[in-house]
């Protein structure tokens, strides 16, 4: 009692304590408002003073999604930087034209295709993650859990 049994995250990790179970790929894009962008076009990091990078953490961890694709990432120095914590808070700030964000395609997807948000650099390939459950390897419930992540694969992301 009072221990999780498993989790799951698409944060990278390396412990022999812990197992995983791979269940979705996510893909992402580099997006922004189409009425900010008529405003102030984003072409590249030559645009990136113009414009708010939105993002979850100091460390930027959707941001190099795009930055890791890159052969020789050029410097991004954008005007101002917002950290909202989360992946909705990013679509929600994104939405009301505060900035530019990397954000997971299903998450935005029905954004993408109502033409509400409209991907930046789109002939880059961004990179890839996935959500994997994650649980300790000792865990006596391990054979119902690795069950468990075959049903969430079935499951679509929305």
């Amino acid at each position: 009692m009072g221990t999780l049994d498993a989790v799951i995250s698409s944060v990278r990790f390396a412990s022999g304590n812990l197992q995983f179970a791979p269940l979705h790929e996510e893909d992402y894009v580099f997006v922004a408002h189409a009425d900010l962008l008529q405003q102030k076009p984003m072409k590249g990091p030559q645009d990136a003073q113009q414009h708010t990078l939105i993002d979850a953490h100091p460390d930027l961890p959707l941001f190099r999604y795009l930055l890791e694709t890159m052969a020789q990432a050029p410097l991004w120095t954008f005007g101002r930087t917002e950290l909202v914590g989360t992946i909705a808070a990013i679509r929600l700030r994104v939405l009301q034209g505060v900035g530019v964000a990397v954000l997971p395609r299903y998450f935005v997807q029905d954004d993408l295709a109502n033409g509400q948000l409209l991907e930046l650099m789109p002939d880059m390939q961004l990179g890839r993650d996935r959500f994997r459950l994650i649980w300790a390897a000792k865990n006596p419930l391990r054979t119902e859990i690795a069950a468990l992540a075959d049903q969430l694969r079935q499951i679509a992301l929305r």
